[in-house]
C-alpha cells in the first residue's frame, strides 16, 4: 500500500503545483507598481463572482482594447473596442433579444480637472429584429440631425 500511495501523492503534488501555476498565469485585477489598474479585468455584479458586470484591459488605468458590459441577468448589453490611448471608441448597445440596438463612436475628452464623454459622427440604430431604423449624427455630445431610410412602396 506504501508503494501505490507514494507516485500517487507525487502525481497529486505535481498537479497541484501546475494548478496553482496555471492560476496565476489567468488571473485578474492586477495593478502595476505605481497602483494603477494593469491587465485583464473583470468586475462582478453578484458576490459569488458568476455574473460579470464588465470585462476588458487596462493599461496603467487606461481602458484599451475590447470591453464587454452586461446586464445583471448576465445579458451582453455594450461592446466598446478603445483606440487612441483609450480616448476614443466604437460603441455597440444591444437589445434584450441580443440583436444590435446602435452603432457608433463616442471620445473622452479631458477638460481642466474634468473627462467628458461625447458622441459624434454617424450613430446607426436598429429595430428589435435587426432591421435599419434611422442615423443620427452627433458632434460633441450634442444631436445635429436624423435620418431615415427611404420608405420602399
Amino acid at each position: 500500500m506504501g508503494i501505490v500511495r507514494k507516485p500517487l501523492l507525487i502525481f497529486f503534488n505535481f498537479f497541484l503545483s501546475f494548478a496553482s501555476v496555471a492560476q496565476i498565469f489567468s488571473s485578474h485585477n492586477h495593478f502595476d507598481k505605481v497602483g494603477l489598474r494593469h491587465g485583464r479585468w473583470k468586475d462582478y455584479s453578484d458576490n459569488t463572482h458568476k455574473k460579470y458586470f464588465s470585462k476588458g484591459r487596462y493599461r496603467h488605468d487606461i481602458k484599451v482594447g475590447k470591453w464587454k458590459y452586461y446586464t445583471a441577468e448576465g445579458k451582453l448589453e455594450k461592446k466598446e473596442k478603445f483606440r487612441k490611448h483609450g480616448k476614443l471608441m466604437l460603441n455597440t448597445y444591444y437589445h434584450k433579444n441580443g440583436k444590435v440596438a446602435s452603432r457608433g463612436k463616442a471620445e473622452l475628452v479631458i477638460e481642466g480637472d474634468m473627462l467628458h464623454y461625447y458622441w459624434f459622427g454617424e450613430w446607426k440604430y436598429y429595430t428589435e429584429i435587426g432591421d435599419y431604423e434611422k442615423s443620427k449624427i452627433f458632434l460633441m455630445g450634442k444631436e445635429l440631425r436624423t435620418t431615415y431610410p427611404e420608405k420602399k412602396q
